[in-house]
């Protein structure tokens, strides 16, 4: 019977919540300034996490900011394996979120269509 909340999930929730306070509070490299991460899975055998990120600085930087995602990387895994107690940590692969940009994309095409957005105040 498979369980309701594995552990690979509570694990990239956890790094999830180290990542994103550690890329504000314990980096300095501008590439990384407006670089958010949204999402973070772990493999069952949590060996591999893939972690999401988005970019405010748009998809036409996204190279740029995964590359300094990527120099980060070691450092990252350092910070979330001390904090989480973990032996072994798992590899990092960045990976680029463009759900923001679709989502803004979407509303630009709506406006433009004479049709409301679906703000909500």
């Amino acid at each position: 019977m498979p369980r309701e909340y594995p552990r690979s999930r509570r694990v990239g929730e956890e790094m999830h919540r180290l990542m994103s306070a550690a890329l504000q509070r314990d980096f300095s490299d501008p590439r990384l300034t407006l670089v958010g991460i949204t999402d973070v899975e772990v493999s069952g055998d949590l060996s591999i996490a893939r972690v999401y990120f988005s970019s405010m600085n748009g998809p036409d930087r996204a190279d740029e900011a995964a590359a300094a995602l990527r120099s980060a990387a070691g450092r990252l895994r350092h910070l979330v394996g001390s904090r989480m107690k973990m032996r072994a940590v798992p590899e990092l692969r960045f990976i680029y979120d463009d759900s923001l940009d679709r989502g803004e994309r979407i509303s630009s095409l709506l406006a433009a269509s004479g049709r409301p957005r679906a703000d909500h105040d």
